[in-house]
This record gives C-alpha cells, sequence and structure tokens, in this order.
C-alpha cells in the first residue's frame, strides 16, 4: 500500500470501567508505534476519548447516550458504509460484534467474560438475556471477522468449548495496564500501608466477592486491625443486596466497606495504601485489576480460576478456588511474613511490566500489517 493507511477503531463498547481503560490504552499506543498510521476513533462516551490528543488520531463520537441494542444495530447496518466513506483500510472492533463481511479487513476483539459465563451464575433475568443475545451474535461475528483475539488462552478456550472457532484465525493477544501505573516514581513499601484488604470489580455473581468476606470473617479475631475495601458498581442488585446481607450477619458492618464505583485516581490510592489484593473470579478474559495492583506494589492473593494463573504468574499467590479457608491463610501469610509480602511485591512489579501498551499496540500493528498485505476477505459462514 503506498498511501498511509488508515485504521479504524470502533471502541462504541467502551461505556464503563476496563472497556474505557482498554480502548483509550490501545488507540494511544498504536498512534505511537505507527505514527505514519493515520486512525479513526469512534465512541459514544466522552471519557472514552479522554487523553486521545495524538495528531494521528481522529476522534469521532457517534450514536451519544444510545443504548447496547442501537450501537449494535448500527455496527451491523451502517457501519461499512460509514467505514468506507472515510477510506479506512481495516477496523479493529473493541466490542468484538462484527457486521456483514466487507472489502475492510476486522479484528474482532473479544473482552467481556459475560458472553461464556453460565448462565445458572447470573441472578438478573435481564442480565440473562443480555448474555443469551450477545452469545448468539458472537457465534455469528466469528465467522465474519478476519481474524479474533481473545486476551488469554483460557479465554479462547472457553469459547472454543460453546461456540465455532477458527483456530487458524485466532489470536491470543493480552491488554496493557494505563501507563500512569508503569509511571509510578515511587511505590510504597509495607511498612508505609494501612492493614487493608483490598478487592476491586464489577459486583455480580461471578466475581465471587461473598468467597472474599468469608474468607476476611476467618481473620476478625487474629487480626482485629484488619478491614476490607469493597470499590464497584453493583451490576446485579439481587448480588448486591446477598454481600450486604452477608456483612450484617457476620457482624461485620465496621470493618468492610463498599465504596461503589471509584474514578482512576481512587483506584491507584487504593492501591497504593492497601496491604493485600483479592480476587476470586471464576471468570476473566484476563484479569486487569490484578496487573493494577502488581504495577502499584500491592500483592495479590487469588484463586486458581480462569485466567488469572496465566496473567498472574509465579506473581500471585494462588489458593484452591472454592476454599474461603485457603483465601484466608493466604491473606494471613502476607499480613505476618514481610519477607513474603515484599517478595510477592517484587515478583509482582516484574510481572506487570510485560502489560505495557506500547507492547500490545506493537503486536496489534503487526497482525493489521498482516491482514494489509493479505486483503482476503473473511469467509462468510451466516
Amino acid at each position: 500500500m503506498d498511501r498511509r493507511p488508515t485504521i479504524a477503531i470502533n471502541a462504541l463498547s467502551a461505556t464503563i470501567g476496563g472497556g474505557l481503560t482498554v480502548a483509550r490504552g490501545l488507540c494511544a499506543g498504536l498512534a505511537r508505534v505507527r505514527p505514519n498510521w493515520s486512525f479513526l476513533y469512534i465512541y459514544t462516551k466522552p471519557e472514552a476519548a479522554v487523553g486521545l490528543t495524538a495528531p494521528n488520531v481522529r476522534c469521532e463520537q457517534m450514536l451519544p447516550g444510545a443504548g447496547a441494542a442501537r450501537r449494535l444495530a448500527w455496527e451491523q447496518r451502517s457501519m461499512v458504509a460509514y467505514l468506507e466513506h472515510n477510506s479506512v483500510d481495516a477496523a479493529i472492533l473493541l466490542g468484538g460484534f462484527a457486521p456483514p463481511p466487507s472489502r475492510i479487513p476486522m479484528i474482532s476483539v473479544w473482552q467481556n467474560p459475560n458472553i461464556c459465563t453460565s448462565i445458572k451464575a447470573v441472578s438478573s433475568w435481564s442480565l440473562r438475556a443480555y448474555i443469551l443475545i450477545q452469545r448468539a451474535w458472537m457465534r455469528i461475528s466469528l465467522g465474519r471477522t478476519n481474524l479474533n483475539v481473545f486476551l488469554s488462552e483460557d479465554s479462547a478456550s472457553h469459547c472454543a468449548a460453546m461456540l465455532p472457532l477458527d483456530r487458524e484465525r485466532t489470536a491470543i493477544i493480552a491488554i496493557g495496564i494505563d501507563d500512569r501505573f508503569h509511571q509510578q516514581e515511587e511505590i510504597p513499601d509495607r511498612d508505609s500501608r494501612l492493614p487493608v484488604v483490598v478487592t476491586i470489580s464489577d459486583l455480580y455473581r461471578h466475581k465471587r466477592v461473598e468467597l472474599v468476606i468469608a474468607a476476611f470473617a476467618r481473620l476478625t479475631r487474629e487480626l482485629p486491625e484488619l478491614r476490607c475495601v469493597i470499590a464497584g458498581r453493583p451490576v446485579d442488585e439481587t448480588y448486591m443486596d446477598e454481600l450486604k446481607d452477608q456483612v450484617r450477619i457476620a457482624g461485620l458492618e465496621e470493618r468492610v466497606e463498599f465504596r461503589g464505583g471509584i474514578d482512576a485516581a481512587q483506584v491507584m490510592t487504593l492501591y497504593r495504601q492497601g496491604l493485600v489484593y483479592v480476587t476470586a473470579s471464576r471468570l476473566e478474559t484476563f484479569g486487569l485489576t490484578p496487573i493494577e495492583a502488581m504495577a502499584s506494589g500491592l500483592p495479590v492473593v487469588a484463586t486458581n480460576a480462569s485466567a488469572l494463573p496465566e496473567i498472574g504468574g509465579d506473581a500471585l499467590l494462588l489458593v484452591e478456588k472454592d476454599s474461603s479457608e485457603a483465601l484466608a491463610n493466604a491473606i494471613l501469610r502476607l499480613c505476618r511474613d514481610p519477607a513474603e509480602w515484599r517478595r510477592r511485591q517484587d515478583a509482582g512489579l516484574e510481572r506487570a511490566r510485560r502489560y505495557s501498551w506500547e507492547r500490545i499496540a506493537t503486536e496489534y500493528a503487526e497482525r493489521v500489517e498482516h491482514l494489509l498485505v493479505d486483503q482476503r476477505p473473511a469467509p462468510n459462514r451466516c
């Protein structure tokens, strides 16, 4: 290709939390590693474009205030014509869902763990319906796109067990963490931190925050100064009520705090203040918050499930996935053993360096280059 290629990044699905982080990070990273390319960044939430000021990035807000159904309808009916009108050479779809095949090569990125979660693990009927609809569209999209990207091998395996997945058109590419985490000049040591167990996630059933609370309850006598802070949006209100009831019945109202949704600055403060980060999620496509915690010098205890062992490696203190006792013992170990705490901190800082957006964006850029050279349309399996 003689002219400067234009690459579209469809970030319409980036509306909350990690999705916003991934969309901004990937666009900014690609703009840095391929300064001779042009990027058309399509978004709906204003937060999705914050900080994207590179001269080779053009941000276009589409469908402001639109819900998921309206965004999906635009992607399926109008997006190809829009991309062709803007002379786009290839597109990266951060929501995954591909439109009918066209001359434009497309990469679908599958980030949402809801697609592969068990319906039985969801108490909200609306969330169940949302998952089933997403899964149906994913089945169609897997055959439409030129390349399906998963954030971990575990995530790809979950998909392959449920849906038809062509491994020859599948890639495993991780995500990066916000550059701020790699740019911290001084990492707080153990003695300067508060006696707080931290967990951060959207609150719905497969996150298994009840297991974290049960583990914390086991430590209340041995570590009377320890507190637990749980931050995240209550996606499943029924589940949120159950967590509050669990805390009340255990008599932990003064020691367990639900912070709700918090902004990026508050998240970083929690990572830098806490003593131990804990995650018990049964299904993650990647596991962004444990890596952010590691990059902030906060040792991580995790259950041995989903993509977490793959992403965190030996830096994690892994425990049996269904045992609150094992989780409690691991937290106790880090709280009482300064040498082990510092060893985990050092291992976490080293592991987190793998997940820079410059490194991840380079992998995406190489995949796009391959598609631009190949230029063969994706097979239409619809």
